[in-house]
């Protein structure tokens, strides 16, 4: 396993406890978090900064009483990309309804750290972003 796939475990392991304040760890100065598919109603089609990406996730979060993203696959493209394919299940707060989501995320590191992130709800898309097969 790559360092950068290692730095990425960490950091999923990392946000689902809940510790924004490591987010210095994993986030690059300069990162970008781009909805290329699944773009909720209210959400910026891009977020900016580890400021802004950890204020909006943190809001996000506050919505759900028990949540998990869980990594499953990651797969180092040929363009150094790594392609993460993850699952999402959550219980809303109050609510308790159930919600359960998969999706794949193509991230781009740079100096160890997460520099850019594209949301993709269809696997065949995200792999093709990265130059892999379909």
């Amino acid at each position: 396993m790559s360092k950068e796939v290692q730095t990425l475990r960490e950091g999923y392991a990392a946000l689902n406890r809940g510790e924004w304040d490591r987010s210095g760890e994993f986030l690059h100065p300069e990162i970008s978090w781009h909805f290329i598919e699944g773009q909720g109603p209210d959400t910026p089609r891009t977020l900016r900064g580890p400021e802004q990406i950890v204020d909006f996730w943190s809001a996000f979060f506050a919505a759900w009483q028990e949540w998990e993203m869980d990594p499953g696959d990651f797969v180092e493209a040929p363009d150094g990309r790594i392609l993460v394919s993850l699952h999402f299940h959550a219980r809303g707060a109050g609510s308790g309804f159930p919600m359960e989501l998969d999706y794949w995320q193509v991230i781009d590191m740079r100096k160890g750290k997460v520099y850019r992130v594209d949301n993709y709800l269809s696997r065949g898309r995200a792999r093709q972003a990265c130059g892999l097969p379909g």
